[in-house]
């Protein structure tokens, strides 16, 4: 079965030199962003919704630095009913490593 990220059919992972996959990428950047962002606020809630959210596209788009780092990033803001664990700072900055990575030529 095709795979679906941000409204495109993905039936094999990727190509970045593709100029509609291209534009995919910014998006992500911009999910790290937000995440960021919501992290900073404090609203953990948003934070994992998000992450998992980068973790699925990743997966799905065939971006298994970005999915990995992502699950990483899942990993680090659990349990869910409390505050995240130790290395969130750590698995955020891995994550815009990987999404900043695509953006490199």
């Amino acid at each position: 079965m095709p795979a679906r990220g941000l409204g495109v059919v993905y039936t094999s992972p990727m190509d970045l030199s593709d100029a509609d996959d291209a534009l995919l990428v910014p998006a992500l950047a911009d999910e790290v962003r937000v995440l960021g962002e919501t992290l900073l606020d404090g609203d953990l809630e948003e934070a994992r919704f998000r992450a998992g959210l980068l973790a699925t596209w990743g997966g799905m788009l065939g971006l298994t630095a970005v999915e990995r780092a992502a699950r990483a990033m899942c990993q680090a803001l659990h349990p869910a009913e409390g505050p995240p664990g130790a290395g969130v700072g750590t698995a955020y900055a891995a994550l815009m490593g990987a999404v900043e990575g695509l953006l490199s030529p």
